[in-house]
């Protein structure tokens, strides 16, 4: 047979440990919760929500992977923010007529911020820039011709024409 004598002290001190360990039970499934919503936000793509959901959970439970993650997360969206600097200033340069400046940009861009219209975009330039090479030799060709046939006017004529499409020593 087994006597039990009350013991008051010993059952509020067992009492408060069980609270204290539920509540860290409690504290760990909301860090694992928000470890998670952090996580489907990051793959989405929404990477400031998913560095406020990481740093809540490290608060209630630290954690050196999520450390990692929101290491990985910071750079990307520094990388992210240069890269829509460099597309910024490829805009200007496009809109003010300097297209090989303006692939450059876009290219460093791309380097640091994979963007499938922006390749397009950047491909489309690319072969404007070809076509107006090939239009330009094709004038200067002609103004060569005309030069030959001692039509100097017509000769001076596509040569700035060639000049306009593609400025070349």
């Amino acid at each position: 047979a087994k006597i039990a004598w009350p013991m008051p002290d010993i059952d509020t001190e067992i009492e408060a440990l069980e609270k204290a360990v539920n509540a860290i039970r409690l504290q760990r499934q909301e860090a694992e919760w928000l470890r998670d919503t952090a996580s489907a936000y990051d793959q989405e793509g929404q990477f400031q929500e998913a560095l406020e959901y990481y740093n809540r959970a490290m608060k209630l439970v630290p954690s050196e992977a999520v450390e990692e993650r929101v290491a990985r997360i910071t750079q990307r969206l520094a990388l992210v923010a240069e890269a829509d600097k460099l597309v910024i200033q490829g805009d200007k340069q496009e809109k003010s007529g300097r297209i090989v400046e303006a692939i450059a940009s876009y290219k460093s861009s791309l380097e640091l911020n994979p963007d499938e219209a922006l390749g397009q975009h950047v491909k489309r330039l690319e072969d404007i820039l070809n076509q107006r090479k090939r239009q330009a030799a094709l004038l200067f060709r002609e103004g060569v011709e005309q030069y030959r046939k001692k039509n100097e006017a017509e000769a001076l004529l596509r040569f700035r024409e060639s000049m306009l499409m593609w400025p070349s020593p």
